[in-house]
């Protein structure tokens, strides 16, 4: 009869893991990201009636800055500490790529079923913003809302999403990759 160690069982459950990479931190984190970005849409739905606000979008920025941080940080967790430079800027794009396609899911879903008025509203508001600046004639406000009209379409909102996402994830993760990076030494 063999008998096991703790190591041995350990050492057992350790190879049958699979490592822990770059997709896995980036779904993980970006799929926690995607829900709050859900939140904070609702939030600004339902106080707002979907205009911009810059505190909303500035703890979306925050929120984002510290799930890619958090990403970084358990794929350091998992893998001996250690993350290059590639790693960082590869999980931080795909969370904010994971977390765009969420909330830009989220955006059509609320634009068509939960509140189809919704960008009818936002015609009527950016009509009398436009008309309470003085800086536009009618013909100009017509083109104005002509052209929101064709980027409110659901394929359109939901490209914007993915693009934006993609680009202000890669600008995030550019700069939050260079500082959590910690590259494995080379003669290890």
């Amino acid at each position: 009869m063999e008998e096991y160690s703790d190591r041995d069982q350990y050492d057992n459950n350790y190879e049958e893991m699979e490592p822990y990479t770059v997709k896995s931190a980036g779904l993980k984190y970006g799929l926690y990201l995607g829900v709050v970005s859900i939140v904070l849409s609702v939030l600004q739905f339902m106080a707002m009636g979907g205009s911009g606000s810059y505190i909303l979008m500035g703890a979306s920025v925050l929120i984002a800055v510290i799930a890619i941080v958090f990403a970084h940080n358990e794929f350091k967790r998992n893998n001996e500490g250690f993350m290059s430079y590639g790693e960082g800027l590869g999980i931080g794009v795909l969370v904010s790529i994971i977390s765009g396609t969420i909330s830009g899911a989220f955006g059509i879903l609320y634009r068509t079923v939960i509140d189809p008025d919704f960008n009818q509203k936002v015609l009527e508001s950016t009509r009398r913003t436009l008309e309470d600046s003085g800086a536009y004639n009618e013909a100009q406000i017509e083109q104005v809302l002509e052209m929101s009209q064709k980027f409110s379409t659901p394929g359109v909102s939901l490209l914007i999403a993915l693009l934006s996402s993609a680009i202000v994830g890669l600008l995030m993760s550019l700069i939050i990759s260079a500082i959590t990076k910690n590259t494995r030494p080379m003669f290890d």
